[in-house]
């Protein structure tokens, strides 16, 4: 028997995010037409449709009565929690690697291409759940991966700042940093092999 390879999340994390899930239900603000419509508009038509063959350019050209339906759609699924097992299937696809040999499988790349509509419903859902989090913290602030207004940049400063904190003359870490900075400087970056 295999064992889970997920790793599950603190029961404290789950009691929280289901407390600010119930509390902001009803004040949380529905898929309207016109979000959807925009979702539709901002989407690219060149984008590769998945197995469905449903394409930016078909859900584009909806009268107002498909856009009102997809928005119903999206909000019963909200509502329900549900996403359909269709939605979650991708069409996978090899591209080859420009310069590689076309005989090696390592020379390929595979994207993943999922139907347009679930695509769309994730940034619809994305705008929904953003503001919950910012508001409830449930993101700590020094992740910075995916994440608006945290840059690499930023967290360079944030490490280098934290690496100064930690360098006072008494600290045990500043004697560590500075024999890797000197075996850096006498091996060089390039093959350098520390210890």
């Amino acid at each position: 028997m295999y064992s889970n390879p997920i790793p599950t999340r603190p029961p404290e994390h789950e009691k929280m995010v289901m407390e600010c899930s119930r509390k902001q239900q009803s004040t949380m603000p529905k898929n309207t037409q016109q979000r959807g419509q925009k979702s539709n508009t901002k989407a690219n038509t060149k984008k590769s449709p998945g197995y469905d063959l449903i394409t930016n350019k078909i859900l584009k050209e909806l009268p107002n009565s498909g856009v009102r339906l997809m928005t119903e759609i999206y909000n019963a699924m909200t509502k329900l929690q549900f996403i359909p097992p269709q939605w979650k299937v991708a069409q996978i696809i090899m591209l080859l690697k420009p310069g590689k040999q076309p005989e090696d499988p390592k020379s390929y790349r595979p994207i993943s291409l999922l139907p347009i509509p679930s695509k769309i419903y994730e940034s619809l859902l994305l705008l929904r759940i953003l503001p919950l989090v910012e508001q409830h913290k449930i993101i700590p602030d020094h992740q910075f991966g995916f994440r608006r207004k945290h840059a690499t940049v930023d967290q360079i400063h944030r490490l280098i700042n934290e690496i100064d904190k930690s360098l006072n003359p008494k600290s045990t870490a500043r004697v560590y940093f500075l024999t890797y900075l000197r075996r850096l400087t006498e091996y060089g970056t390039k093959d350098c092999c520390l210890k």
